[in-house]
């Protein structure tokens, strides 16, 4: 689900929502995939408000929300389903500021004419054009609009969107069980080898054992993405730049090996249990990539590398990553896998 202000875009269309929560003063509506109300049983005005709310959301009517009223006092668990993509053309929304709440099938007015892949260029391009300012906050936003217009050209990649896409990647390439994705702020207490920050962010309570290699990105002097890959299989400990300095790398790589030692014994110590990846013999190396030509696409870059290596980890291959890459369609792509998925 991607929210920008006044709008929420359901992605993808064909899930079923249940309501969490509206507020009618900063235009704010929640929908999770969850069976749980967070309303008070004895409060049933502010509960009719939160159903209309999240009927209207998904593309229902007013009409269908009184069709329900007989479940307004019974406090049973009511689940909501997407309606069909020929009822997309929904009644307008009828809050104070009538700004209505757009389900995804309303980004395109000629949707029904197009391709699959026109269709996701169409609606990448309208979210793009879109302004970020004032972004509403929302309890369970997967992505905010401000983050997805990062993938614009010549845009610096944020954090938020890199992570997103590794983690759906890594489902879209069914390698849960083998790649762990690290995110880009514990990759960076890593990779900078803060200790104290180190011990505090440990992931005890996540299982990394059942996991045979960690993929993150690291932001470097708050303008650079790297890519730190640590492969428990190959025992190797790899730092990959964009710009490709061979010094850099194997400087940068020397140092993972050096913290992911130090990481581990901290989890170890706050785990109680001696981890898998504290034994095993890490070896600083590179590999050889593509290179940056440009002063913003290292956001870029990490995320078609961070793939390709999800790839061969599928394939048990060894690691490799391209080394001539489509720079210029990339981010199209990967904006347009992020709606489709």
């Amino acid at each position: 689900m991607i929210v920008a202000k006044g709008r929420i875009f359901l992605v993808p269309s064909t899930k079923s929502f249940l309501y969490q929560g509206f507020s009618d003063n900063q235009h704010v509506v929640t929908l999770l995939p969850t069976e749980t109300c967070s309303c008070s049983a004895s409060d049933s005005a502010q509960r009719c408000v939160h159903r209309l709310a999240a009927v209207l959301a998904i593309g229902g009517s007013v009409q269908s929300y009184a069709n329900k009223a007989e479940d307004k006092a019974s406090g049973c668990k009511t689940a909501i389903s997407v309606p069909p993509r020929s009822m997309s053309r929904r009644a307008p929304n009828t809050r104070k500021n009538n700004r209505p709440v757009h389900q995804q099938g309303d980004l395109s007015l000629s949707d029904k004419h197009l391709s699959r892949d026109e269709e996701l260029e169409n609606r990448v391009k309208q979210l793009w054009a879109m302004s970020s300012n004032g972004v509403d906050r929302a309890t369970v936003a997967i992505l905010h609009l401000h983050d997805f217009l990062t993938l614009k050209p010549n845009e610096w990649l944020s954090g938020k969107v890199i992570d997103f896409y590794l983690q759906l990647k890594r489902i879209d390439l069914q390698v849960e069980g083998d790649v762990f994705i690290v995110d880009h702020f514990v990759a960076g207490i890593i990779l900078h080898g803060d200790k104290v920050a180190m011990r505090k962010n440990t992931l005890s309570k996540t299982n990394l054992e059942q996991h045979s290699c960690l993929i993150g990105v690291c932001n470097v002097g708050n303008y650079h993405w790297i890519l730190l890959y640590v492969n428990r299989r190959t025992h190797s400990a790899i730092v990959l730049d964009p710009t490709g300095y061979p010094n850099a790398e194997s400087h940068m790589s020397k140092n993972l090996v050096k913290h992911i030692r130090y990481w581990f014994e901290e989890r170890t110590c706050r785990t109680g249990t001696e981890s898998i990846f504290s034994n095993v013999p890490w070896q600083a190396t590179t590999i050889p990539h593509t290179k940056q030509s440009d002063g913003y696409n290292c956001g870029v870059y990490v995320l078609l590398m961070a793939r390709e290596l999800m790839q061969r980890e599928k394939a048990l291959s060894d690691p490799t990553v391209p080394m001539h890459v489509n720079i210029g369609g990339a981010r199209m792509e990967v904006a347009k896998e992020i709606l489709d998925k």
